[in-house]
């Protein structure tokens, strides 16, 4: 990448480091705040689902403000940038240390960049393992002078807020989209959608509630047997697979299956499948209807599979009725979770209400809705192309800020060299900084560690204490006793040789003892 003459290129760790986050372990995590603990980030916590989970103060964790920049290390999100919130940081997430003068904003705009992401994405090594202070050595980074560097974050904020003000404008657009679905559902499955087709055809309105289960040949449940990505066996359709009234083949697993187990869950033209069992229960019941592009395939256990009787009812017409509210509010107003598993059975399925027209409007029916529901998917994939423009506009612009196109060299401004002396000067200060607490740290450790190790019996506490007498609570403080059961057979076996002063007990209900022979 080009850069204007009055910048310079310069090695990431030479003026930049990064301080890998810790990982306490999952039994120590707890749902709520509590004195003495403190919220530990991880990265889905930046995103639109977070997990609070909160880990005891220890001087083990790593710290962040709201300010720090933080990024993915690991795995699909690796290279992410985070900001915003303040914790202890896990394993997962490194935290970038900018020292002064430099400007932490061009930092964090760069590291956005095309340049810094595709470089860490690019690193196999990386992505498999993730990227430590070694990956980043032979990095470089443009850096313009100080003024300079303002004006660029100075324009690049402006420029992002539009991008952002339009992206939540853009973010309506789904919830905009599920609710015509749903409504051209409802209209469908409560008759009004066809209404002006009767008056037209001299058909007259006839509906009847039954039961979901008058409606089908046969229910059946998917297979528990083991799967793997390998391709080795009968490749299984799971609820990941299950999309909005089709069946998408992308992460397909595989089971080995006897030829008996395989035939009872081979896939037939027009079989529905419907999650059975799902930690959301916005999930539990949405269906999809087998094509020829699933067919002979087979499905999991959390799955159902409905076969239903064509004299009665349209295989679409089922399936859009049973993504439809009349099913999904029978589903949430009941009480289904075991073990925070949202189940439904097939027993239950069976007993869902749904109402059935006569075949001709039932075909009417479905011809309009997938009519209506092709308008709503061509203006997703508009959305999509949105969301996908402005993304590549917001590296464009990147990209252009660091060529030095949107900035000029401003009245003043130090040169390069100079700053970059400065910033080696503070970042070499922060790491002294940083090993001096280092070492207090472990030497206070080694301290702490020797004193647990070196265990006394009452009597020597007792005696080496300046005070004339301690509380029981005290004595087995001092002690470095870490056996409760241990003390107490102590204590036991010196009562001759010690006091207790049981005139002077507090109202916390502590005891004080010493020594007789003081």
């Amino acid at each position: 990448m080009n850069i204007p003459k009055h910048w310079q290129y310069i090695s990431f760790t030479e003026i930049l480091d990064i301080i890998g986050g810790s990982q306490p372990a999952k039994e120590e995590f707890i749902a709520n705040f509590q004195q003495g603990y403190i919220r530990l980030l991880q990265i889905r916590d930046f995103g639109d689902k977070p997990v609070p989970t909160f880990v005891k103060m220890t001087n083990k964790l790593r710290f962040c403000d709201k300010d720090d920049i933080l990024i993915a290390r690991y795995g699909a999100s690796i290279g992410r940038i985070l900001t915003g919130m303040s914790g202890a940081y896990n394993v997962a997430i490194v935290k970038v240390i900018i020292p002064q003068p430099l400007n932490k904003k061009f930092i964090y705009y760069f590291l956005k960049s095309n340049d810094f992401q595709q470089y860490i994405t690019s690193n196999e090594r990386a992505a498999i393992n993730g990227f430590n202070k070694e990956d980043l050595n032979n990095f470089q980074i443009p850096v313009a002078p100080l003024k300079e560097q303002t004006e660029i974050v100075s324009i690049l904020d402006e420029i992002f807020e539009k991008f952002e003000t339009a992206k939540k404008q853009l973010a309506k657009i789904p919830r905009l989209l599920e609710r015509y679905r749903q409504s051209v559902l409802e209209r469908a499955v409560s008759g009004e959608l066809t209404e002006d087709w009767r008056e037209e055809n001299n058909v007259e309105f006839f509906v009847k509630e039954d039961m979901l289960g008058t409606v089908i040949d046969s229910i059946d449940y998917g297979t528990s047997s083991a799967l793997n990505t390998d391709k080795k066996g009968f490749p299984i359709i799971r609820i990941p697979n299950i999309g909005t009234f089709v069946i998408n083949l992308q992460d397909l697993k595989y089971a080995e299956l006897s030829e008996n187990e395989y035939s009872k869950i081979k896939l037939e033209l027009d079989d529905i499948l419907v999650i059975r069992s799902n930690g959301s229960i916005k999930l539990l019941g949405k269906s999809a209807i087998v094509t020829e592009k699933e067919y002979d395939l087979g499905f999991a256990g959390y799955l159902l599979r409905l076969k239903p009787k064509k004299e009665v009812v349209i295989p679409k017409f089922l399936n859009l009725t049973i993504n439809s509210n009349l099913i999904r509010n029978q589903i949430e107003q009941s009480e289904r979770s075991v073990s925070g598993v949202n189940n439904i059975n097939a027993s239950e399925i069976k007993s869902l209400k749904i109402n059935i027209f006569p075949l001709p409007e039932q075909t009417e029916i479905v011809n309009r809705v997938e009519k209506l529901l092709k308008k709503a998917d061509e203006a997703e994939a508009k959305y999509k192309q949105a969301m996908k423009m402005i993304d590549k506009l917001q590296a464009s612009v990147l990209a252009m800020a660091f060529r030095g196109e949107l900035s000029e060299p401003q009245a003043n401004d130090e040169p390069v060299s100079v700053l970059l002396e400065k910033i080696k000067i503070e970042k070499s200060r922060l790491e002294q900084e940083r090993k001096a607490l280092q070492k207090t740290q472990n030497q206070k450790k080694r301290t702490m560690g020797k004193i647990k190790k070196e265990k006394k019996s009452i009597v020597e506490v007792l005696k080496n204490s300046a005070a004339p007498e301690l509380t029981v609570e005290e004595c087995y403080r001092e002690s470095g006793q870490t056996n409760p059961a241990a003390f107490f057979k102590d204590l036991r076996n010196n009562l001759a040789s010690l006091e207790v002063l049981k005139t002077e007990i507090k109202p916390e209900g502590e005891v004080k003892i010493k020594l007789k022979t003081q």
